[in-house]
């Protein structure tokens, strides 16, 4: 079992003693907000509030998760392995962010035309926007599936106290899209945490995306 279908984890955080700035992951959506209403430094284009108007976090596909039983401890340098194909639809909101058609970061769908990922995957290639696309509704790589959308990206945006020096701290970066996410019973938005929502150290938490499900493998 390799990398070409979606993966699901079950998580156990335990950050002990380490604080993260990321951490208090209720601080996204007033920091998403924040960020969507900056000026373009190179034009001066005023970006617009993402809208939600679409209901978020909902799965028209009926299915039921798995338990992988693959709950890990992670760190900087730790690796995410051991996790089960998921099933399609179960995750309506995972994006798959490629460059010249290559898979290489995953993303969540947060609004018609706006996708949210991790600030390392694009900080050395937000130049290549030609060449990077979005897709969404995808189950395996290998093949066309029912719903899949291919986006171009018309811009990335960074939150503005990241640093790609070796820390994870503030790794957020929003990527507008030139279309619009036709939202159907593959695809769908994840509901971003309220501004004061807390996850305390041990919340037993899912991640999705497509990775190994072995070190070997």
């Amino acid at each position: 079992m390799g990398l070409m279908c979606l993966q699901v984890l079950l998580l156990l955080f335990i950050m002990l003693n380490i604080q993260y700035a990321f951490a208090d992951l209720g601080d996204v959506e007033h920091l998403l907000m924040s960020l969507s209403q900056q000026r373009s430094q190179k034009n001066k284009e005023t970006l617009e509030k993402p809208e939600q108007g679409q209901k978020c976090g909902t799965r028209p596909v009926d299915s039921k998760s798995k338990k992988s039983g693959a709950f890990q401890q992670f760190g900087f340098t730790a690796r995410i392995v051991g996790g089960i194909n998921s099933h399609i639809g179960e995750y309506p909101w995972q994006a798959s962010l490629k460059i010249a058609g290559s898979h290489f970061c995953g993303g969540s769908v947060i609004g018609e035309e706006l996708v949210v990922t991790a600030a390392h995957c694009l900080i050395h290639i937000d130049h290549l926007l030609q060449k990077l696309t979005v897709t969404v509704g995808e189950h395996d790589l290998e093949h066309l599936d029912e719903q899949e959308q291919n986006m171009q990206v018309k811009r990335i945006l960074f939150h503005p106290q990241y640093d790609n020096r070796g820390n994870m701290n503030c790794d957020i970066a929003l990527v507008y899209l030139k279309q619009k996410i036709q939202f159907g019973t593959l695809v769908q938005p994840v509901c971003l945490p309220h501004k004061d929502e807390k996850f305390e150290a041990g919340t037993l938490c899912v991640t999705s995306g497509w990775g190994r499900t072995n070190e070997s493998k």
